[in-house]
Order: C-alpha cells, then structure tokens, then sequence
C-alpha cells in the first residue's frame, strides 16, 4: 500500500506532449500567484516613493525580474505539472523563497540588492532543477530542446549570481542586462522551426487564463495604491476626490482587458504566440505602475496642479497600457467581421494613448488628471464595444 501510495504520491512530470488542452487552472496555481501580489507590492510600494527616472527604471528592470520568475513558473505547471505531490511540494517551496524575496524586493535598487540577488538566483536554480527533471522522464526526442532551455537558465543564473558582487546602481543594469537576455531568447525561442514530430509550445485554455488571472491579481495595486494614498492620515475632500478617480482608472482598465483581450488565444502562428507572450509584460507593468502613482497622486492632490514626475509617470503607464492592449488585440485570432472592428478599436486606443500623454503634460490638478484619464479610456471602450456590437462580435455573456 506504501508503495501504491509513494507512486501516485511522487509521480514524474508530465513529458513534452501530453498537454492538455481543456485543463482548468488549479487551486495550487491560483495559491502560487497569490505570492506574485505581495512581490509585486513591494516594488510598486518602492515606486510610489522615488517618482523619478531611476525609480521608474529600478521599477521596471525588478519587475521584469519577478514577471520572469511567473513565466518560468507558469510554463513549467502548463505543460509538466500534475496534482500529485511532487509538483505541489515544489511549487510551496518556491512561494516560501518568493516570501523571502518580497522582504527584499522594495530596497532591491539600493541596499537590500544584493540579498534580492542572491534569493533571485536561488529561485532560479529551483526553476532550473525542475525542468532538468523534466528531461530524465522525457522522450529522448525532446531532450536536445529541454537541454537548450536548461543552458538558457544557467546563463541567466549566472548573470544574477555576478549581479551580487556588483555594486550600486551598476547592479540594476546587469540585471536589465539579464531580463533583456532571458524574454529575448525565450521569446525568441518560440519561434523556432521545429521537427513535425515535436510538439510545439502553443497556447491552451489554461495559460491564457493564467494571463488572465495574473492580470487580475496586479490590477489589484491600483487598488492598493487607492488604500494606501489614503491611509495614514487625514485626507481632505480631493485627496478623497483623487482616490476615486483613482479606483475609476483600475475598473476602466478592467473593462478595456477583460473586454477585448481576456479569454482569447492568439492567432496561429509561432511568432504571434511569442508577440502574444511578451506583450502581457508591459500590460501587467502599467497596471502596477499606476497603482505606484495614485500613491503619489493622492499625496499631492491639494496642490495647485499635479507634480510633473507623478503626471507623467500615472500618464505614461495609461498610454503604455493602452498601446500593449492595442498590440495585443492586433494578434488575436479572429474572422473578418471582427478584423474590420479591430481597426476601428487599434486607431482609437493609439489616439487615445496620445490624448493620455497630452493630458499629463498639462499637469493639471490631481483629481482632474485622474477624471481626464478615466474619461479617454471610457471613450476607447465605448468606441471599441459600439464596433464590435455593430459587427456582432460583442464579448460572450
């Protein structure tokens, strides 16, 4: 009975192949992201307190990081991961280092960074033995391409590891250096012609719903930017004001995604499910960006008009947002009907993207600002939704 009960226990990952397409997203992946939240919230809450060029660049560099960490997460469960207990002990000894690395993530530009180098590059080589693993049950077929990826992970943990002898701030360009190198290559990657007997990465129910959900769970720092602009001290009515507007931004970024983008695979076609991939980092990076600057918003909302780092730092990452989502609902499958739609959404949202960076050049009051945005954004969903109603491509009740 031991023996029936370890095997079913401690199974071996599922080999190359044995995708399955109709999957749910499980209980344990859904715990696994939850730890991306508080990792997450770190570097913003870092953000929202150096509203400046290098804090935008420290910000973007570290979340990268973190987004690569998901990714390597997130693929590995797709297509090897099962509900046994190997992949559930794994999976809780990743989010206990994630915990570790969260402690970590808010200083990583300055004095916590070489900590944040060292937990990183541990996480990376926990990453790197799963998919070694991989290749001791695999199909000999697939071991070359499982080979590939394994010296791809050991490249870039050997960057992270020079990364802690390195000092500040050279450390956060070493580390640009490594988040340019991995999501090049596996981007990349994906493209790559393959044998007709190999199966090819392509997206399934389950991932673009895990892209979904991720998106979810980072559309929450806008609302913990709301709660934490808000907290602490007594605010007056537009600080209040600005807040509001604030968690209007988070739902209207909501509806733009889960409207046009969500619950949608990509178009067939290597190097459109790699556009499809990359493109979810700059979504998830606006989101959070923002919710780093209703922070700020909310701090100077009773001064004469918006400090110019916060305006463009809440407009730029609107206009970021609205470009990535522009980008990506280009490379989503769809029929004629709804191609005709997609150009009249594409030219609205990159003129609204514009709308969104003129606005903030203005730096007007911290409350209008944040109302201006919302209303630009609504435009782009109205306009979108008329179209796509008109061309009867409305999204599924």
């Amino acid at each position: 009975m031991l023996t029936a009960f370890w095997k079913r226990f401690w199974m071996p990952p599922r080999a190359h192949g044995e995708v399955r397409q109709h999957r749910r997203v499980s209980y344990v992946e859904l715990f696994y992201d939850l730890v991306f939240v508080v990792v997450v919230a770190r570097a913003a809450h870092a953000l929202a307190h150096n509203v400046t060029w290098g804090g935008v660049g420290t910000f973007a560099v570290v979340f990268a990081m973190v987004w690569i960490l998901w990714f390597n997460g997130t693929l590995y469960y797709e297509l090897h991961g099962r509900e046994d207990g190997r992949t559930r002990t794994f999976v809780f000894l990743e989010m206990t280092l994630l915990a570790i690395l969260a402690v970590f993530t808010e200083g990583a530009g300055g004095d916590n960074g070489r900590k944040f180098a060292i937990v990183f590059a541990i996480l990376l080589g926990v990453t790197t033995l799963y998919w070694w693993g991989v290749q001791r049950h695999d199909d000999p077929k697939f071991i070359p391409a499982a080979r590939r990826y394994i010296a791809l992970m050991v490249g870039g943990l050997a960057i992270v590891v020079a990364s802690a002898f390195v000092a500040p701030p050279a450390r956060v360009w070493v580390w640009a250096a490594f988040a340019v190198f991995w999501i090049g290559t596996t981007l990349v990657s994906f493209t790559r012609r393959r044998p007709a007997d190999q199966v090819a990465i392509m997206p399934t129910e389950s991932l673009v719903e895990r892209f979904d959900l991720f998106t979810i769970l980072v559309l929450g720092e806008v609302v913990a930017g709301v709660v934490a602009g808000l907290s602490g001290n007594d605010q007056p009515t537009l600080g209040i004001l600005a807040a509001v507007f604030g968690m209007l931004l988070a739902f209207a970024f909501w509806w733009l995604y889960f409207d046009f983008v969500a619950r949608r695979e990509p178009a067939d076609g290597r190097r459109i499910f790699g556009a499809w991939v990359g493109l979810h980092l700059p979504i998830a990076a606006a989101i959070a960006a923002a919710g780093a600057a209703v922070v700020s918003l909310v701090a100077h909302a009773t001064e004469g008009h918006t400090p110019a780092a916060t305006a463009w730092l809440l407009g730029g990452a609107v206009a970021l947002f609205l470009l990535a989502v522009t980008a990506t609902f280009e490379v989503l499958a769809a029929g004629p009907a709804e191609r005709r739609a997609q150009r009249i959404v594409t030219v609205t949202l990159v003129v609204a993207a514009g709308a969104v960076l003129a606005v903030a050049a203005l730096k007007p009051l911290a409350w209008l600002l944040a109302l201006l945005l919302v209303l630009i954004v609504a435009v782009g969903w109205t306009v979108g939704a008329v179209r796509s109603v008109a061309n009867g491509t409305a999204p599924p009740d």
